[in-house]
Formats: structure tokens, sequence, C-alpha cells
């Protein structure tokens, strides 16, 4: 598997709207939603208020290390890339250390610095 470079994104809300505005509003949004925390809550977003991004978005939610989570949301577009859907799963899932090397190296830069990032 390819590497995948991890951007995280500023806390600054319109810092990318010159880069992408489509990226721009989604992260405003995010940034909107965390209410002086530095992640919103699961209770915070409406994947309905979410449509415009939601077929290239993956949601999930992390219960302690970055080996116990739970994919929330997988968007259309990412499961028609992969071939997969894995909405309710886990790293249980994963079938390979490459894979699993993958999905720690995407995740763990949100998880050690809480903030949102971009594949």
């Amino acid at each position: 598997m390819p590497q995948i470079e991890v951007k995280l994104l500023s806390p600054q809300p319109g810092s990318l709207e010159s880069y992408s505005p489509r990226l721009a509003r989604l992260h405003d949004y995010w940034i909107g939603k965390c209410t002086g925390r530095p992640l919103p809550s699961r209770a915070d977003i409406d994947p309905l208020e979410m449509r415009e991004w939601l077929g290239n978005l993956l949601l999930a939610g992390f219960f302690g290390g970055i080996d116990n989570y739970r994919v929330r949301i997988d968007g259309s577009n990412l499961i028609g890339h992969g071939g997969k859907d894995h909405t309710g799963k886990g790293a249980e899932v994963l079938t390979s250390a490459e894979e699993r090397d993958l999905i720690v190296s995407q995740y763990k830069p949100v998880l050690d610095t809480a903030q949102p990032a971009y594949f």
C-alpha cells in the first residue's frame, strides 16, 4: 500500500479558502462544532448538515487508543475507491500489517494533536 501524506488542518476558520473552498467550508463547519473544545463530540455532528461532503468522509470514533475505534461513517466515494464498507467496523477487519500501518499513519496524528486532517 502506498504511503499517504497526512495534512493536519489549522484551527483557524477560513485558513483553507485559497486551497479549496469546499474543504474550507467543511473545516469551518467542524471548527464551529468544537465550541471551545479541541474536537467536537459525536452529539455535535449531524450527518444531514454534512451532505456536501459525506461521500468523501470517513468519521471514526475512538475509545482509548489507536486500536480501539469504530467507523461511524464511511463515504460512498471512499467505499467505491477501496471496495469495502467499513461502517460500524474497527481494527478487527484489518487483514494485514500493511493495512494496519496505513490506518495508524492516518489516525495517529489526529489523535495526537486533536486536529482534523485530510489525505
